[in-house]
C-alpha cells in the first residue's frame, strides 16, 4: 500500500499510525510542501503533487491518498475507515452505539483542531494564544466528560476515530506542555493511546517523523519545534 501526502505529519499521521497498529506494509511517498508566500505559482504548480494529481486515477485528487493495488483513495476520513475495515475489520465500531459515538466523534475532532490550527497558521499567532487558553475549557470540556464515561471515543474497542484525535492532541500538547493537566481524563486517553505497543514502536522508529506537523508558513509548527514551548 502506498500513501501520499506532504513531507509532514499534518493529516496523514493518523493514517500511518493506523498501518502500523495492524501491521500492514506500507511506503511513505512524501511530496515536497511548498512555501506559500515565498513560491511564485509557476514554481508552485511545478511541484511533483501538482504535476502527478490529475493522471492518478483518483476521483477527487487529493492527499493524504492510499493506493492498495486496484483501489485507490483520497480524503482522510474515507482513507482511514477503508484501512479500518482491514486486518479482520480491528478498528472499525462494533455496535450501532459504537457507530454512532464514532460519527460524532468525528465532527469533535474537527471542532478541537480547526481552532488550534487556524491560530499557529495566523500571522498574530502569538498575540491570539492567551485567547486561546482563556477557552481550553470550552475547548475541552465534552471531550473530558466522554472520557469520563468510557475508555475509547466510540467504546470499549479502539477505532480510527482515536487515531486522529490523539494525533491532534498530540500536536496540542507538543505546543503547550501543561495544557491537559486540569483534564485527567484526556491525559490518560492519550497517554493509554500512544502507550499500545505498535504505536509505541513506531514512534520510536526512524519510520516515525516527529517534526515538521504543519507547512512552512505555519507560525509554529512548520519545523523542529523541539525547543518547546508553553503558555
Amino acid at each position: 500500500m502506498r500513501v501520499g501526502y506532504w513531507n509532514i505529519r499534518g493529516r496523514a499521521e493518523p493514517i500511518r499510525m493506523m498501518l502500523e497498529y495492524l501491521g500492514i506494509d506500507y511506503e511513505r511517498k512524501d511530496y515536497d510542501m511548498p512555501n506559500l508566500g515565498a513560491t511564485s505559482i509557476e514554481a508552485y504548480m511545478k511541484l511533483e503533487w501538482f504535476q502527478q494529481k490529475w493522471n492518478m486515477g483518483l476521483d477527487h485528487p487529493n492527499i493524504p491518498y492510499i493506493i492498495d493495488g486496484d483501489t485507490k483513495i483520497s480524503q482522510t476520513v474515507a482513507v482511514m475507515k477503508y484501512i479500518a475495515r482491514k486486518g479482520d475489520r480491528a478498528l472499525t465500531p462494533k455496535t450501532e452505539q459504537e457507530i454512532i459515538n464514532a460519527q460524532v466523534a468525528e465532527g469533535a475532532v474537527l471542532d478541537i483542531w480547526l481552532p488550534f490550527y487556524g491560530m499557529v497558521y495566523h500571522p498574530e499567532y502569538e498575540n491570539m494564544r492567551p485567547g486561546y487558553l482563556e477557552k481550553l475549557p470550552d475547548t475541552f470540556g465534552a471531550l473530558e466528560k466522554v472520557l469520563g464515561k468510557r475508555k475509547w471515543l466510540a467504546g470499549d474497542n479502539l477505532t480510527y476515530v482515536d487515531f486522529q484525535m490523539n494525533e491532534v492532541l498530540d500536536h496540542i500538547e507538543l505546543n503547550c506542555k501543561t495544557v491537559f493537566d486540569n483534564f485527567p481524563n484526556i491525559k490518560n486517553y492519550k497517554t493509554a493511546f500512544f502507550s499500545q505497543e505498535k504505536i509505541k514502536a513506531y514512534r520510536e522508529s526512524s519510520r516515525f517523523k516527529k517534526w515538521p506537523l504543519y507547512a512552512p508558513a505555519a507560525a509554529w509548527g512548520g519545523k523542529n519545534e523541539d525547543k518547546g514551548t508553553s503558555f
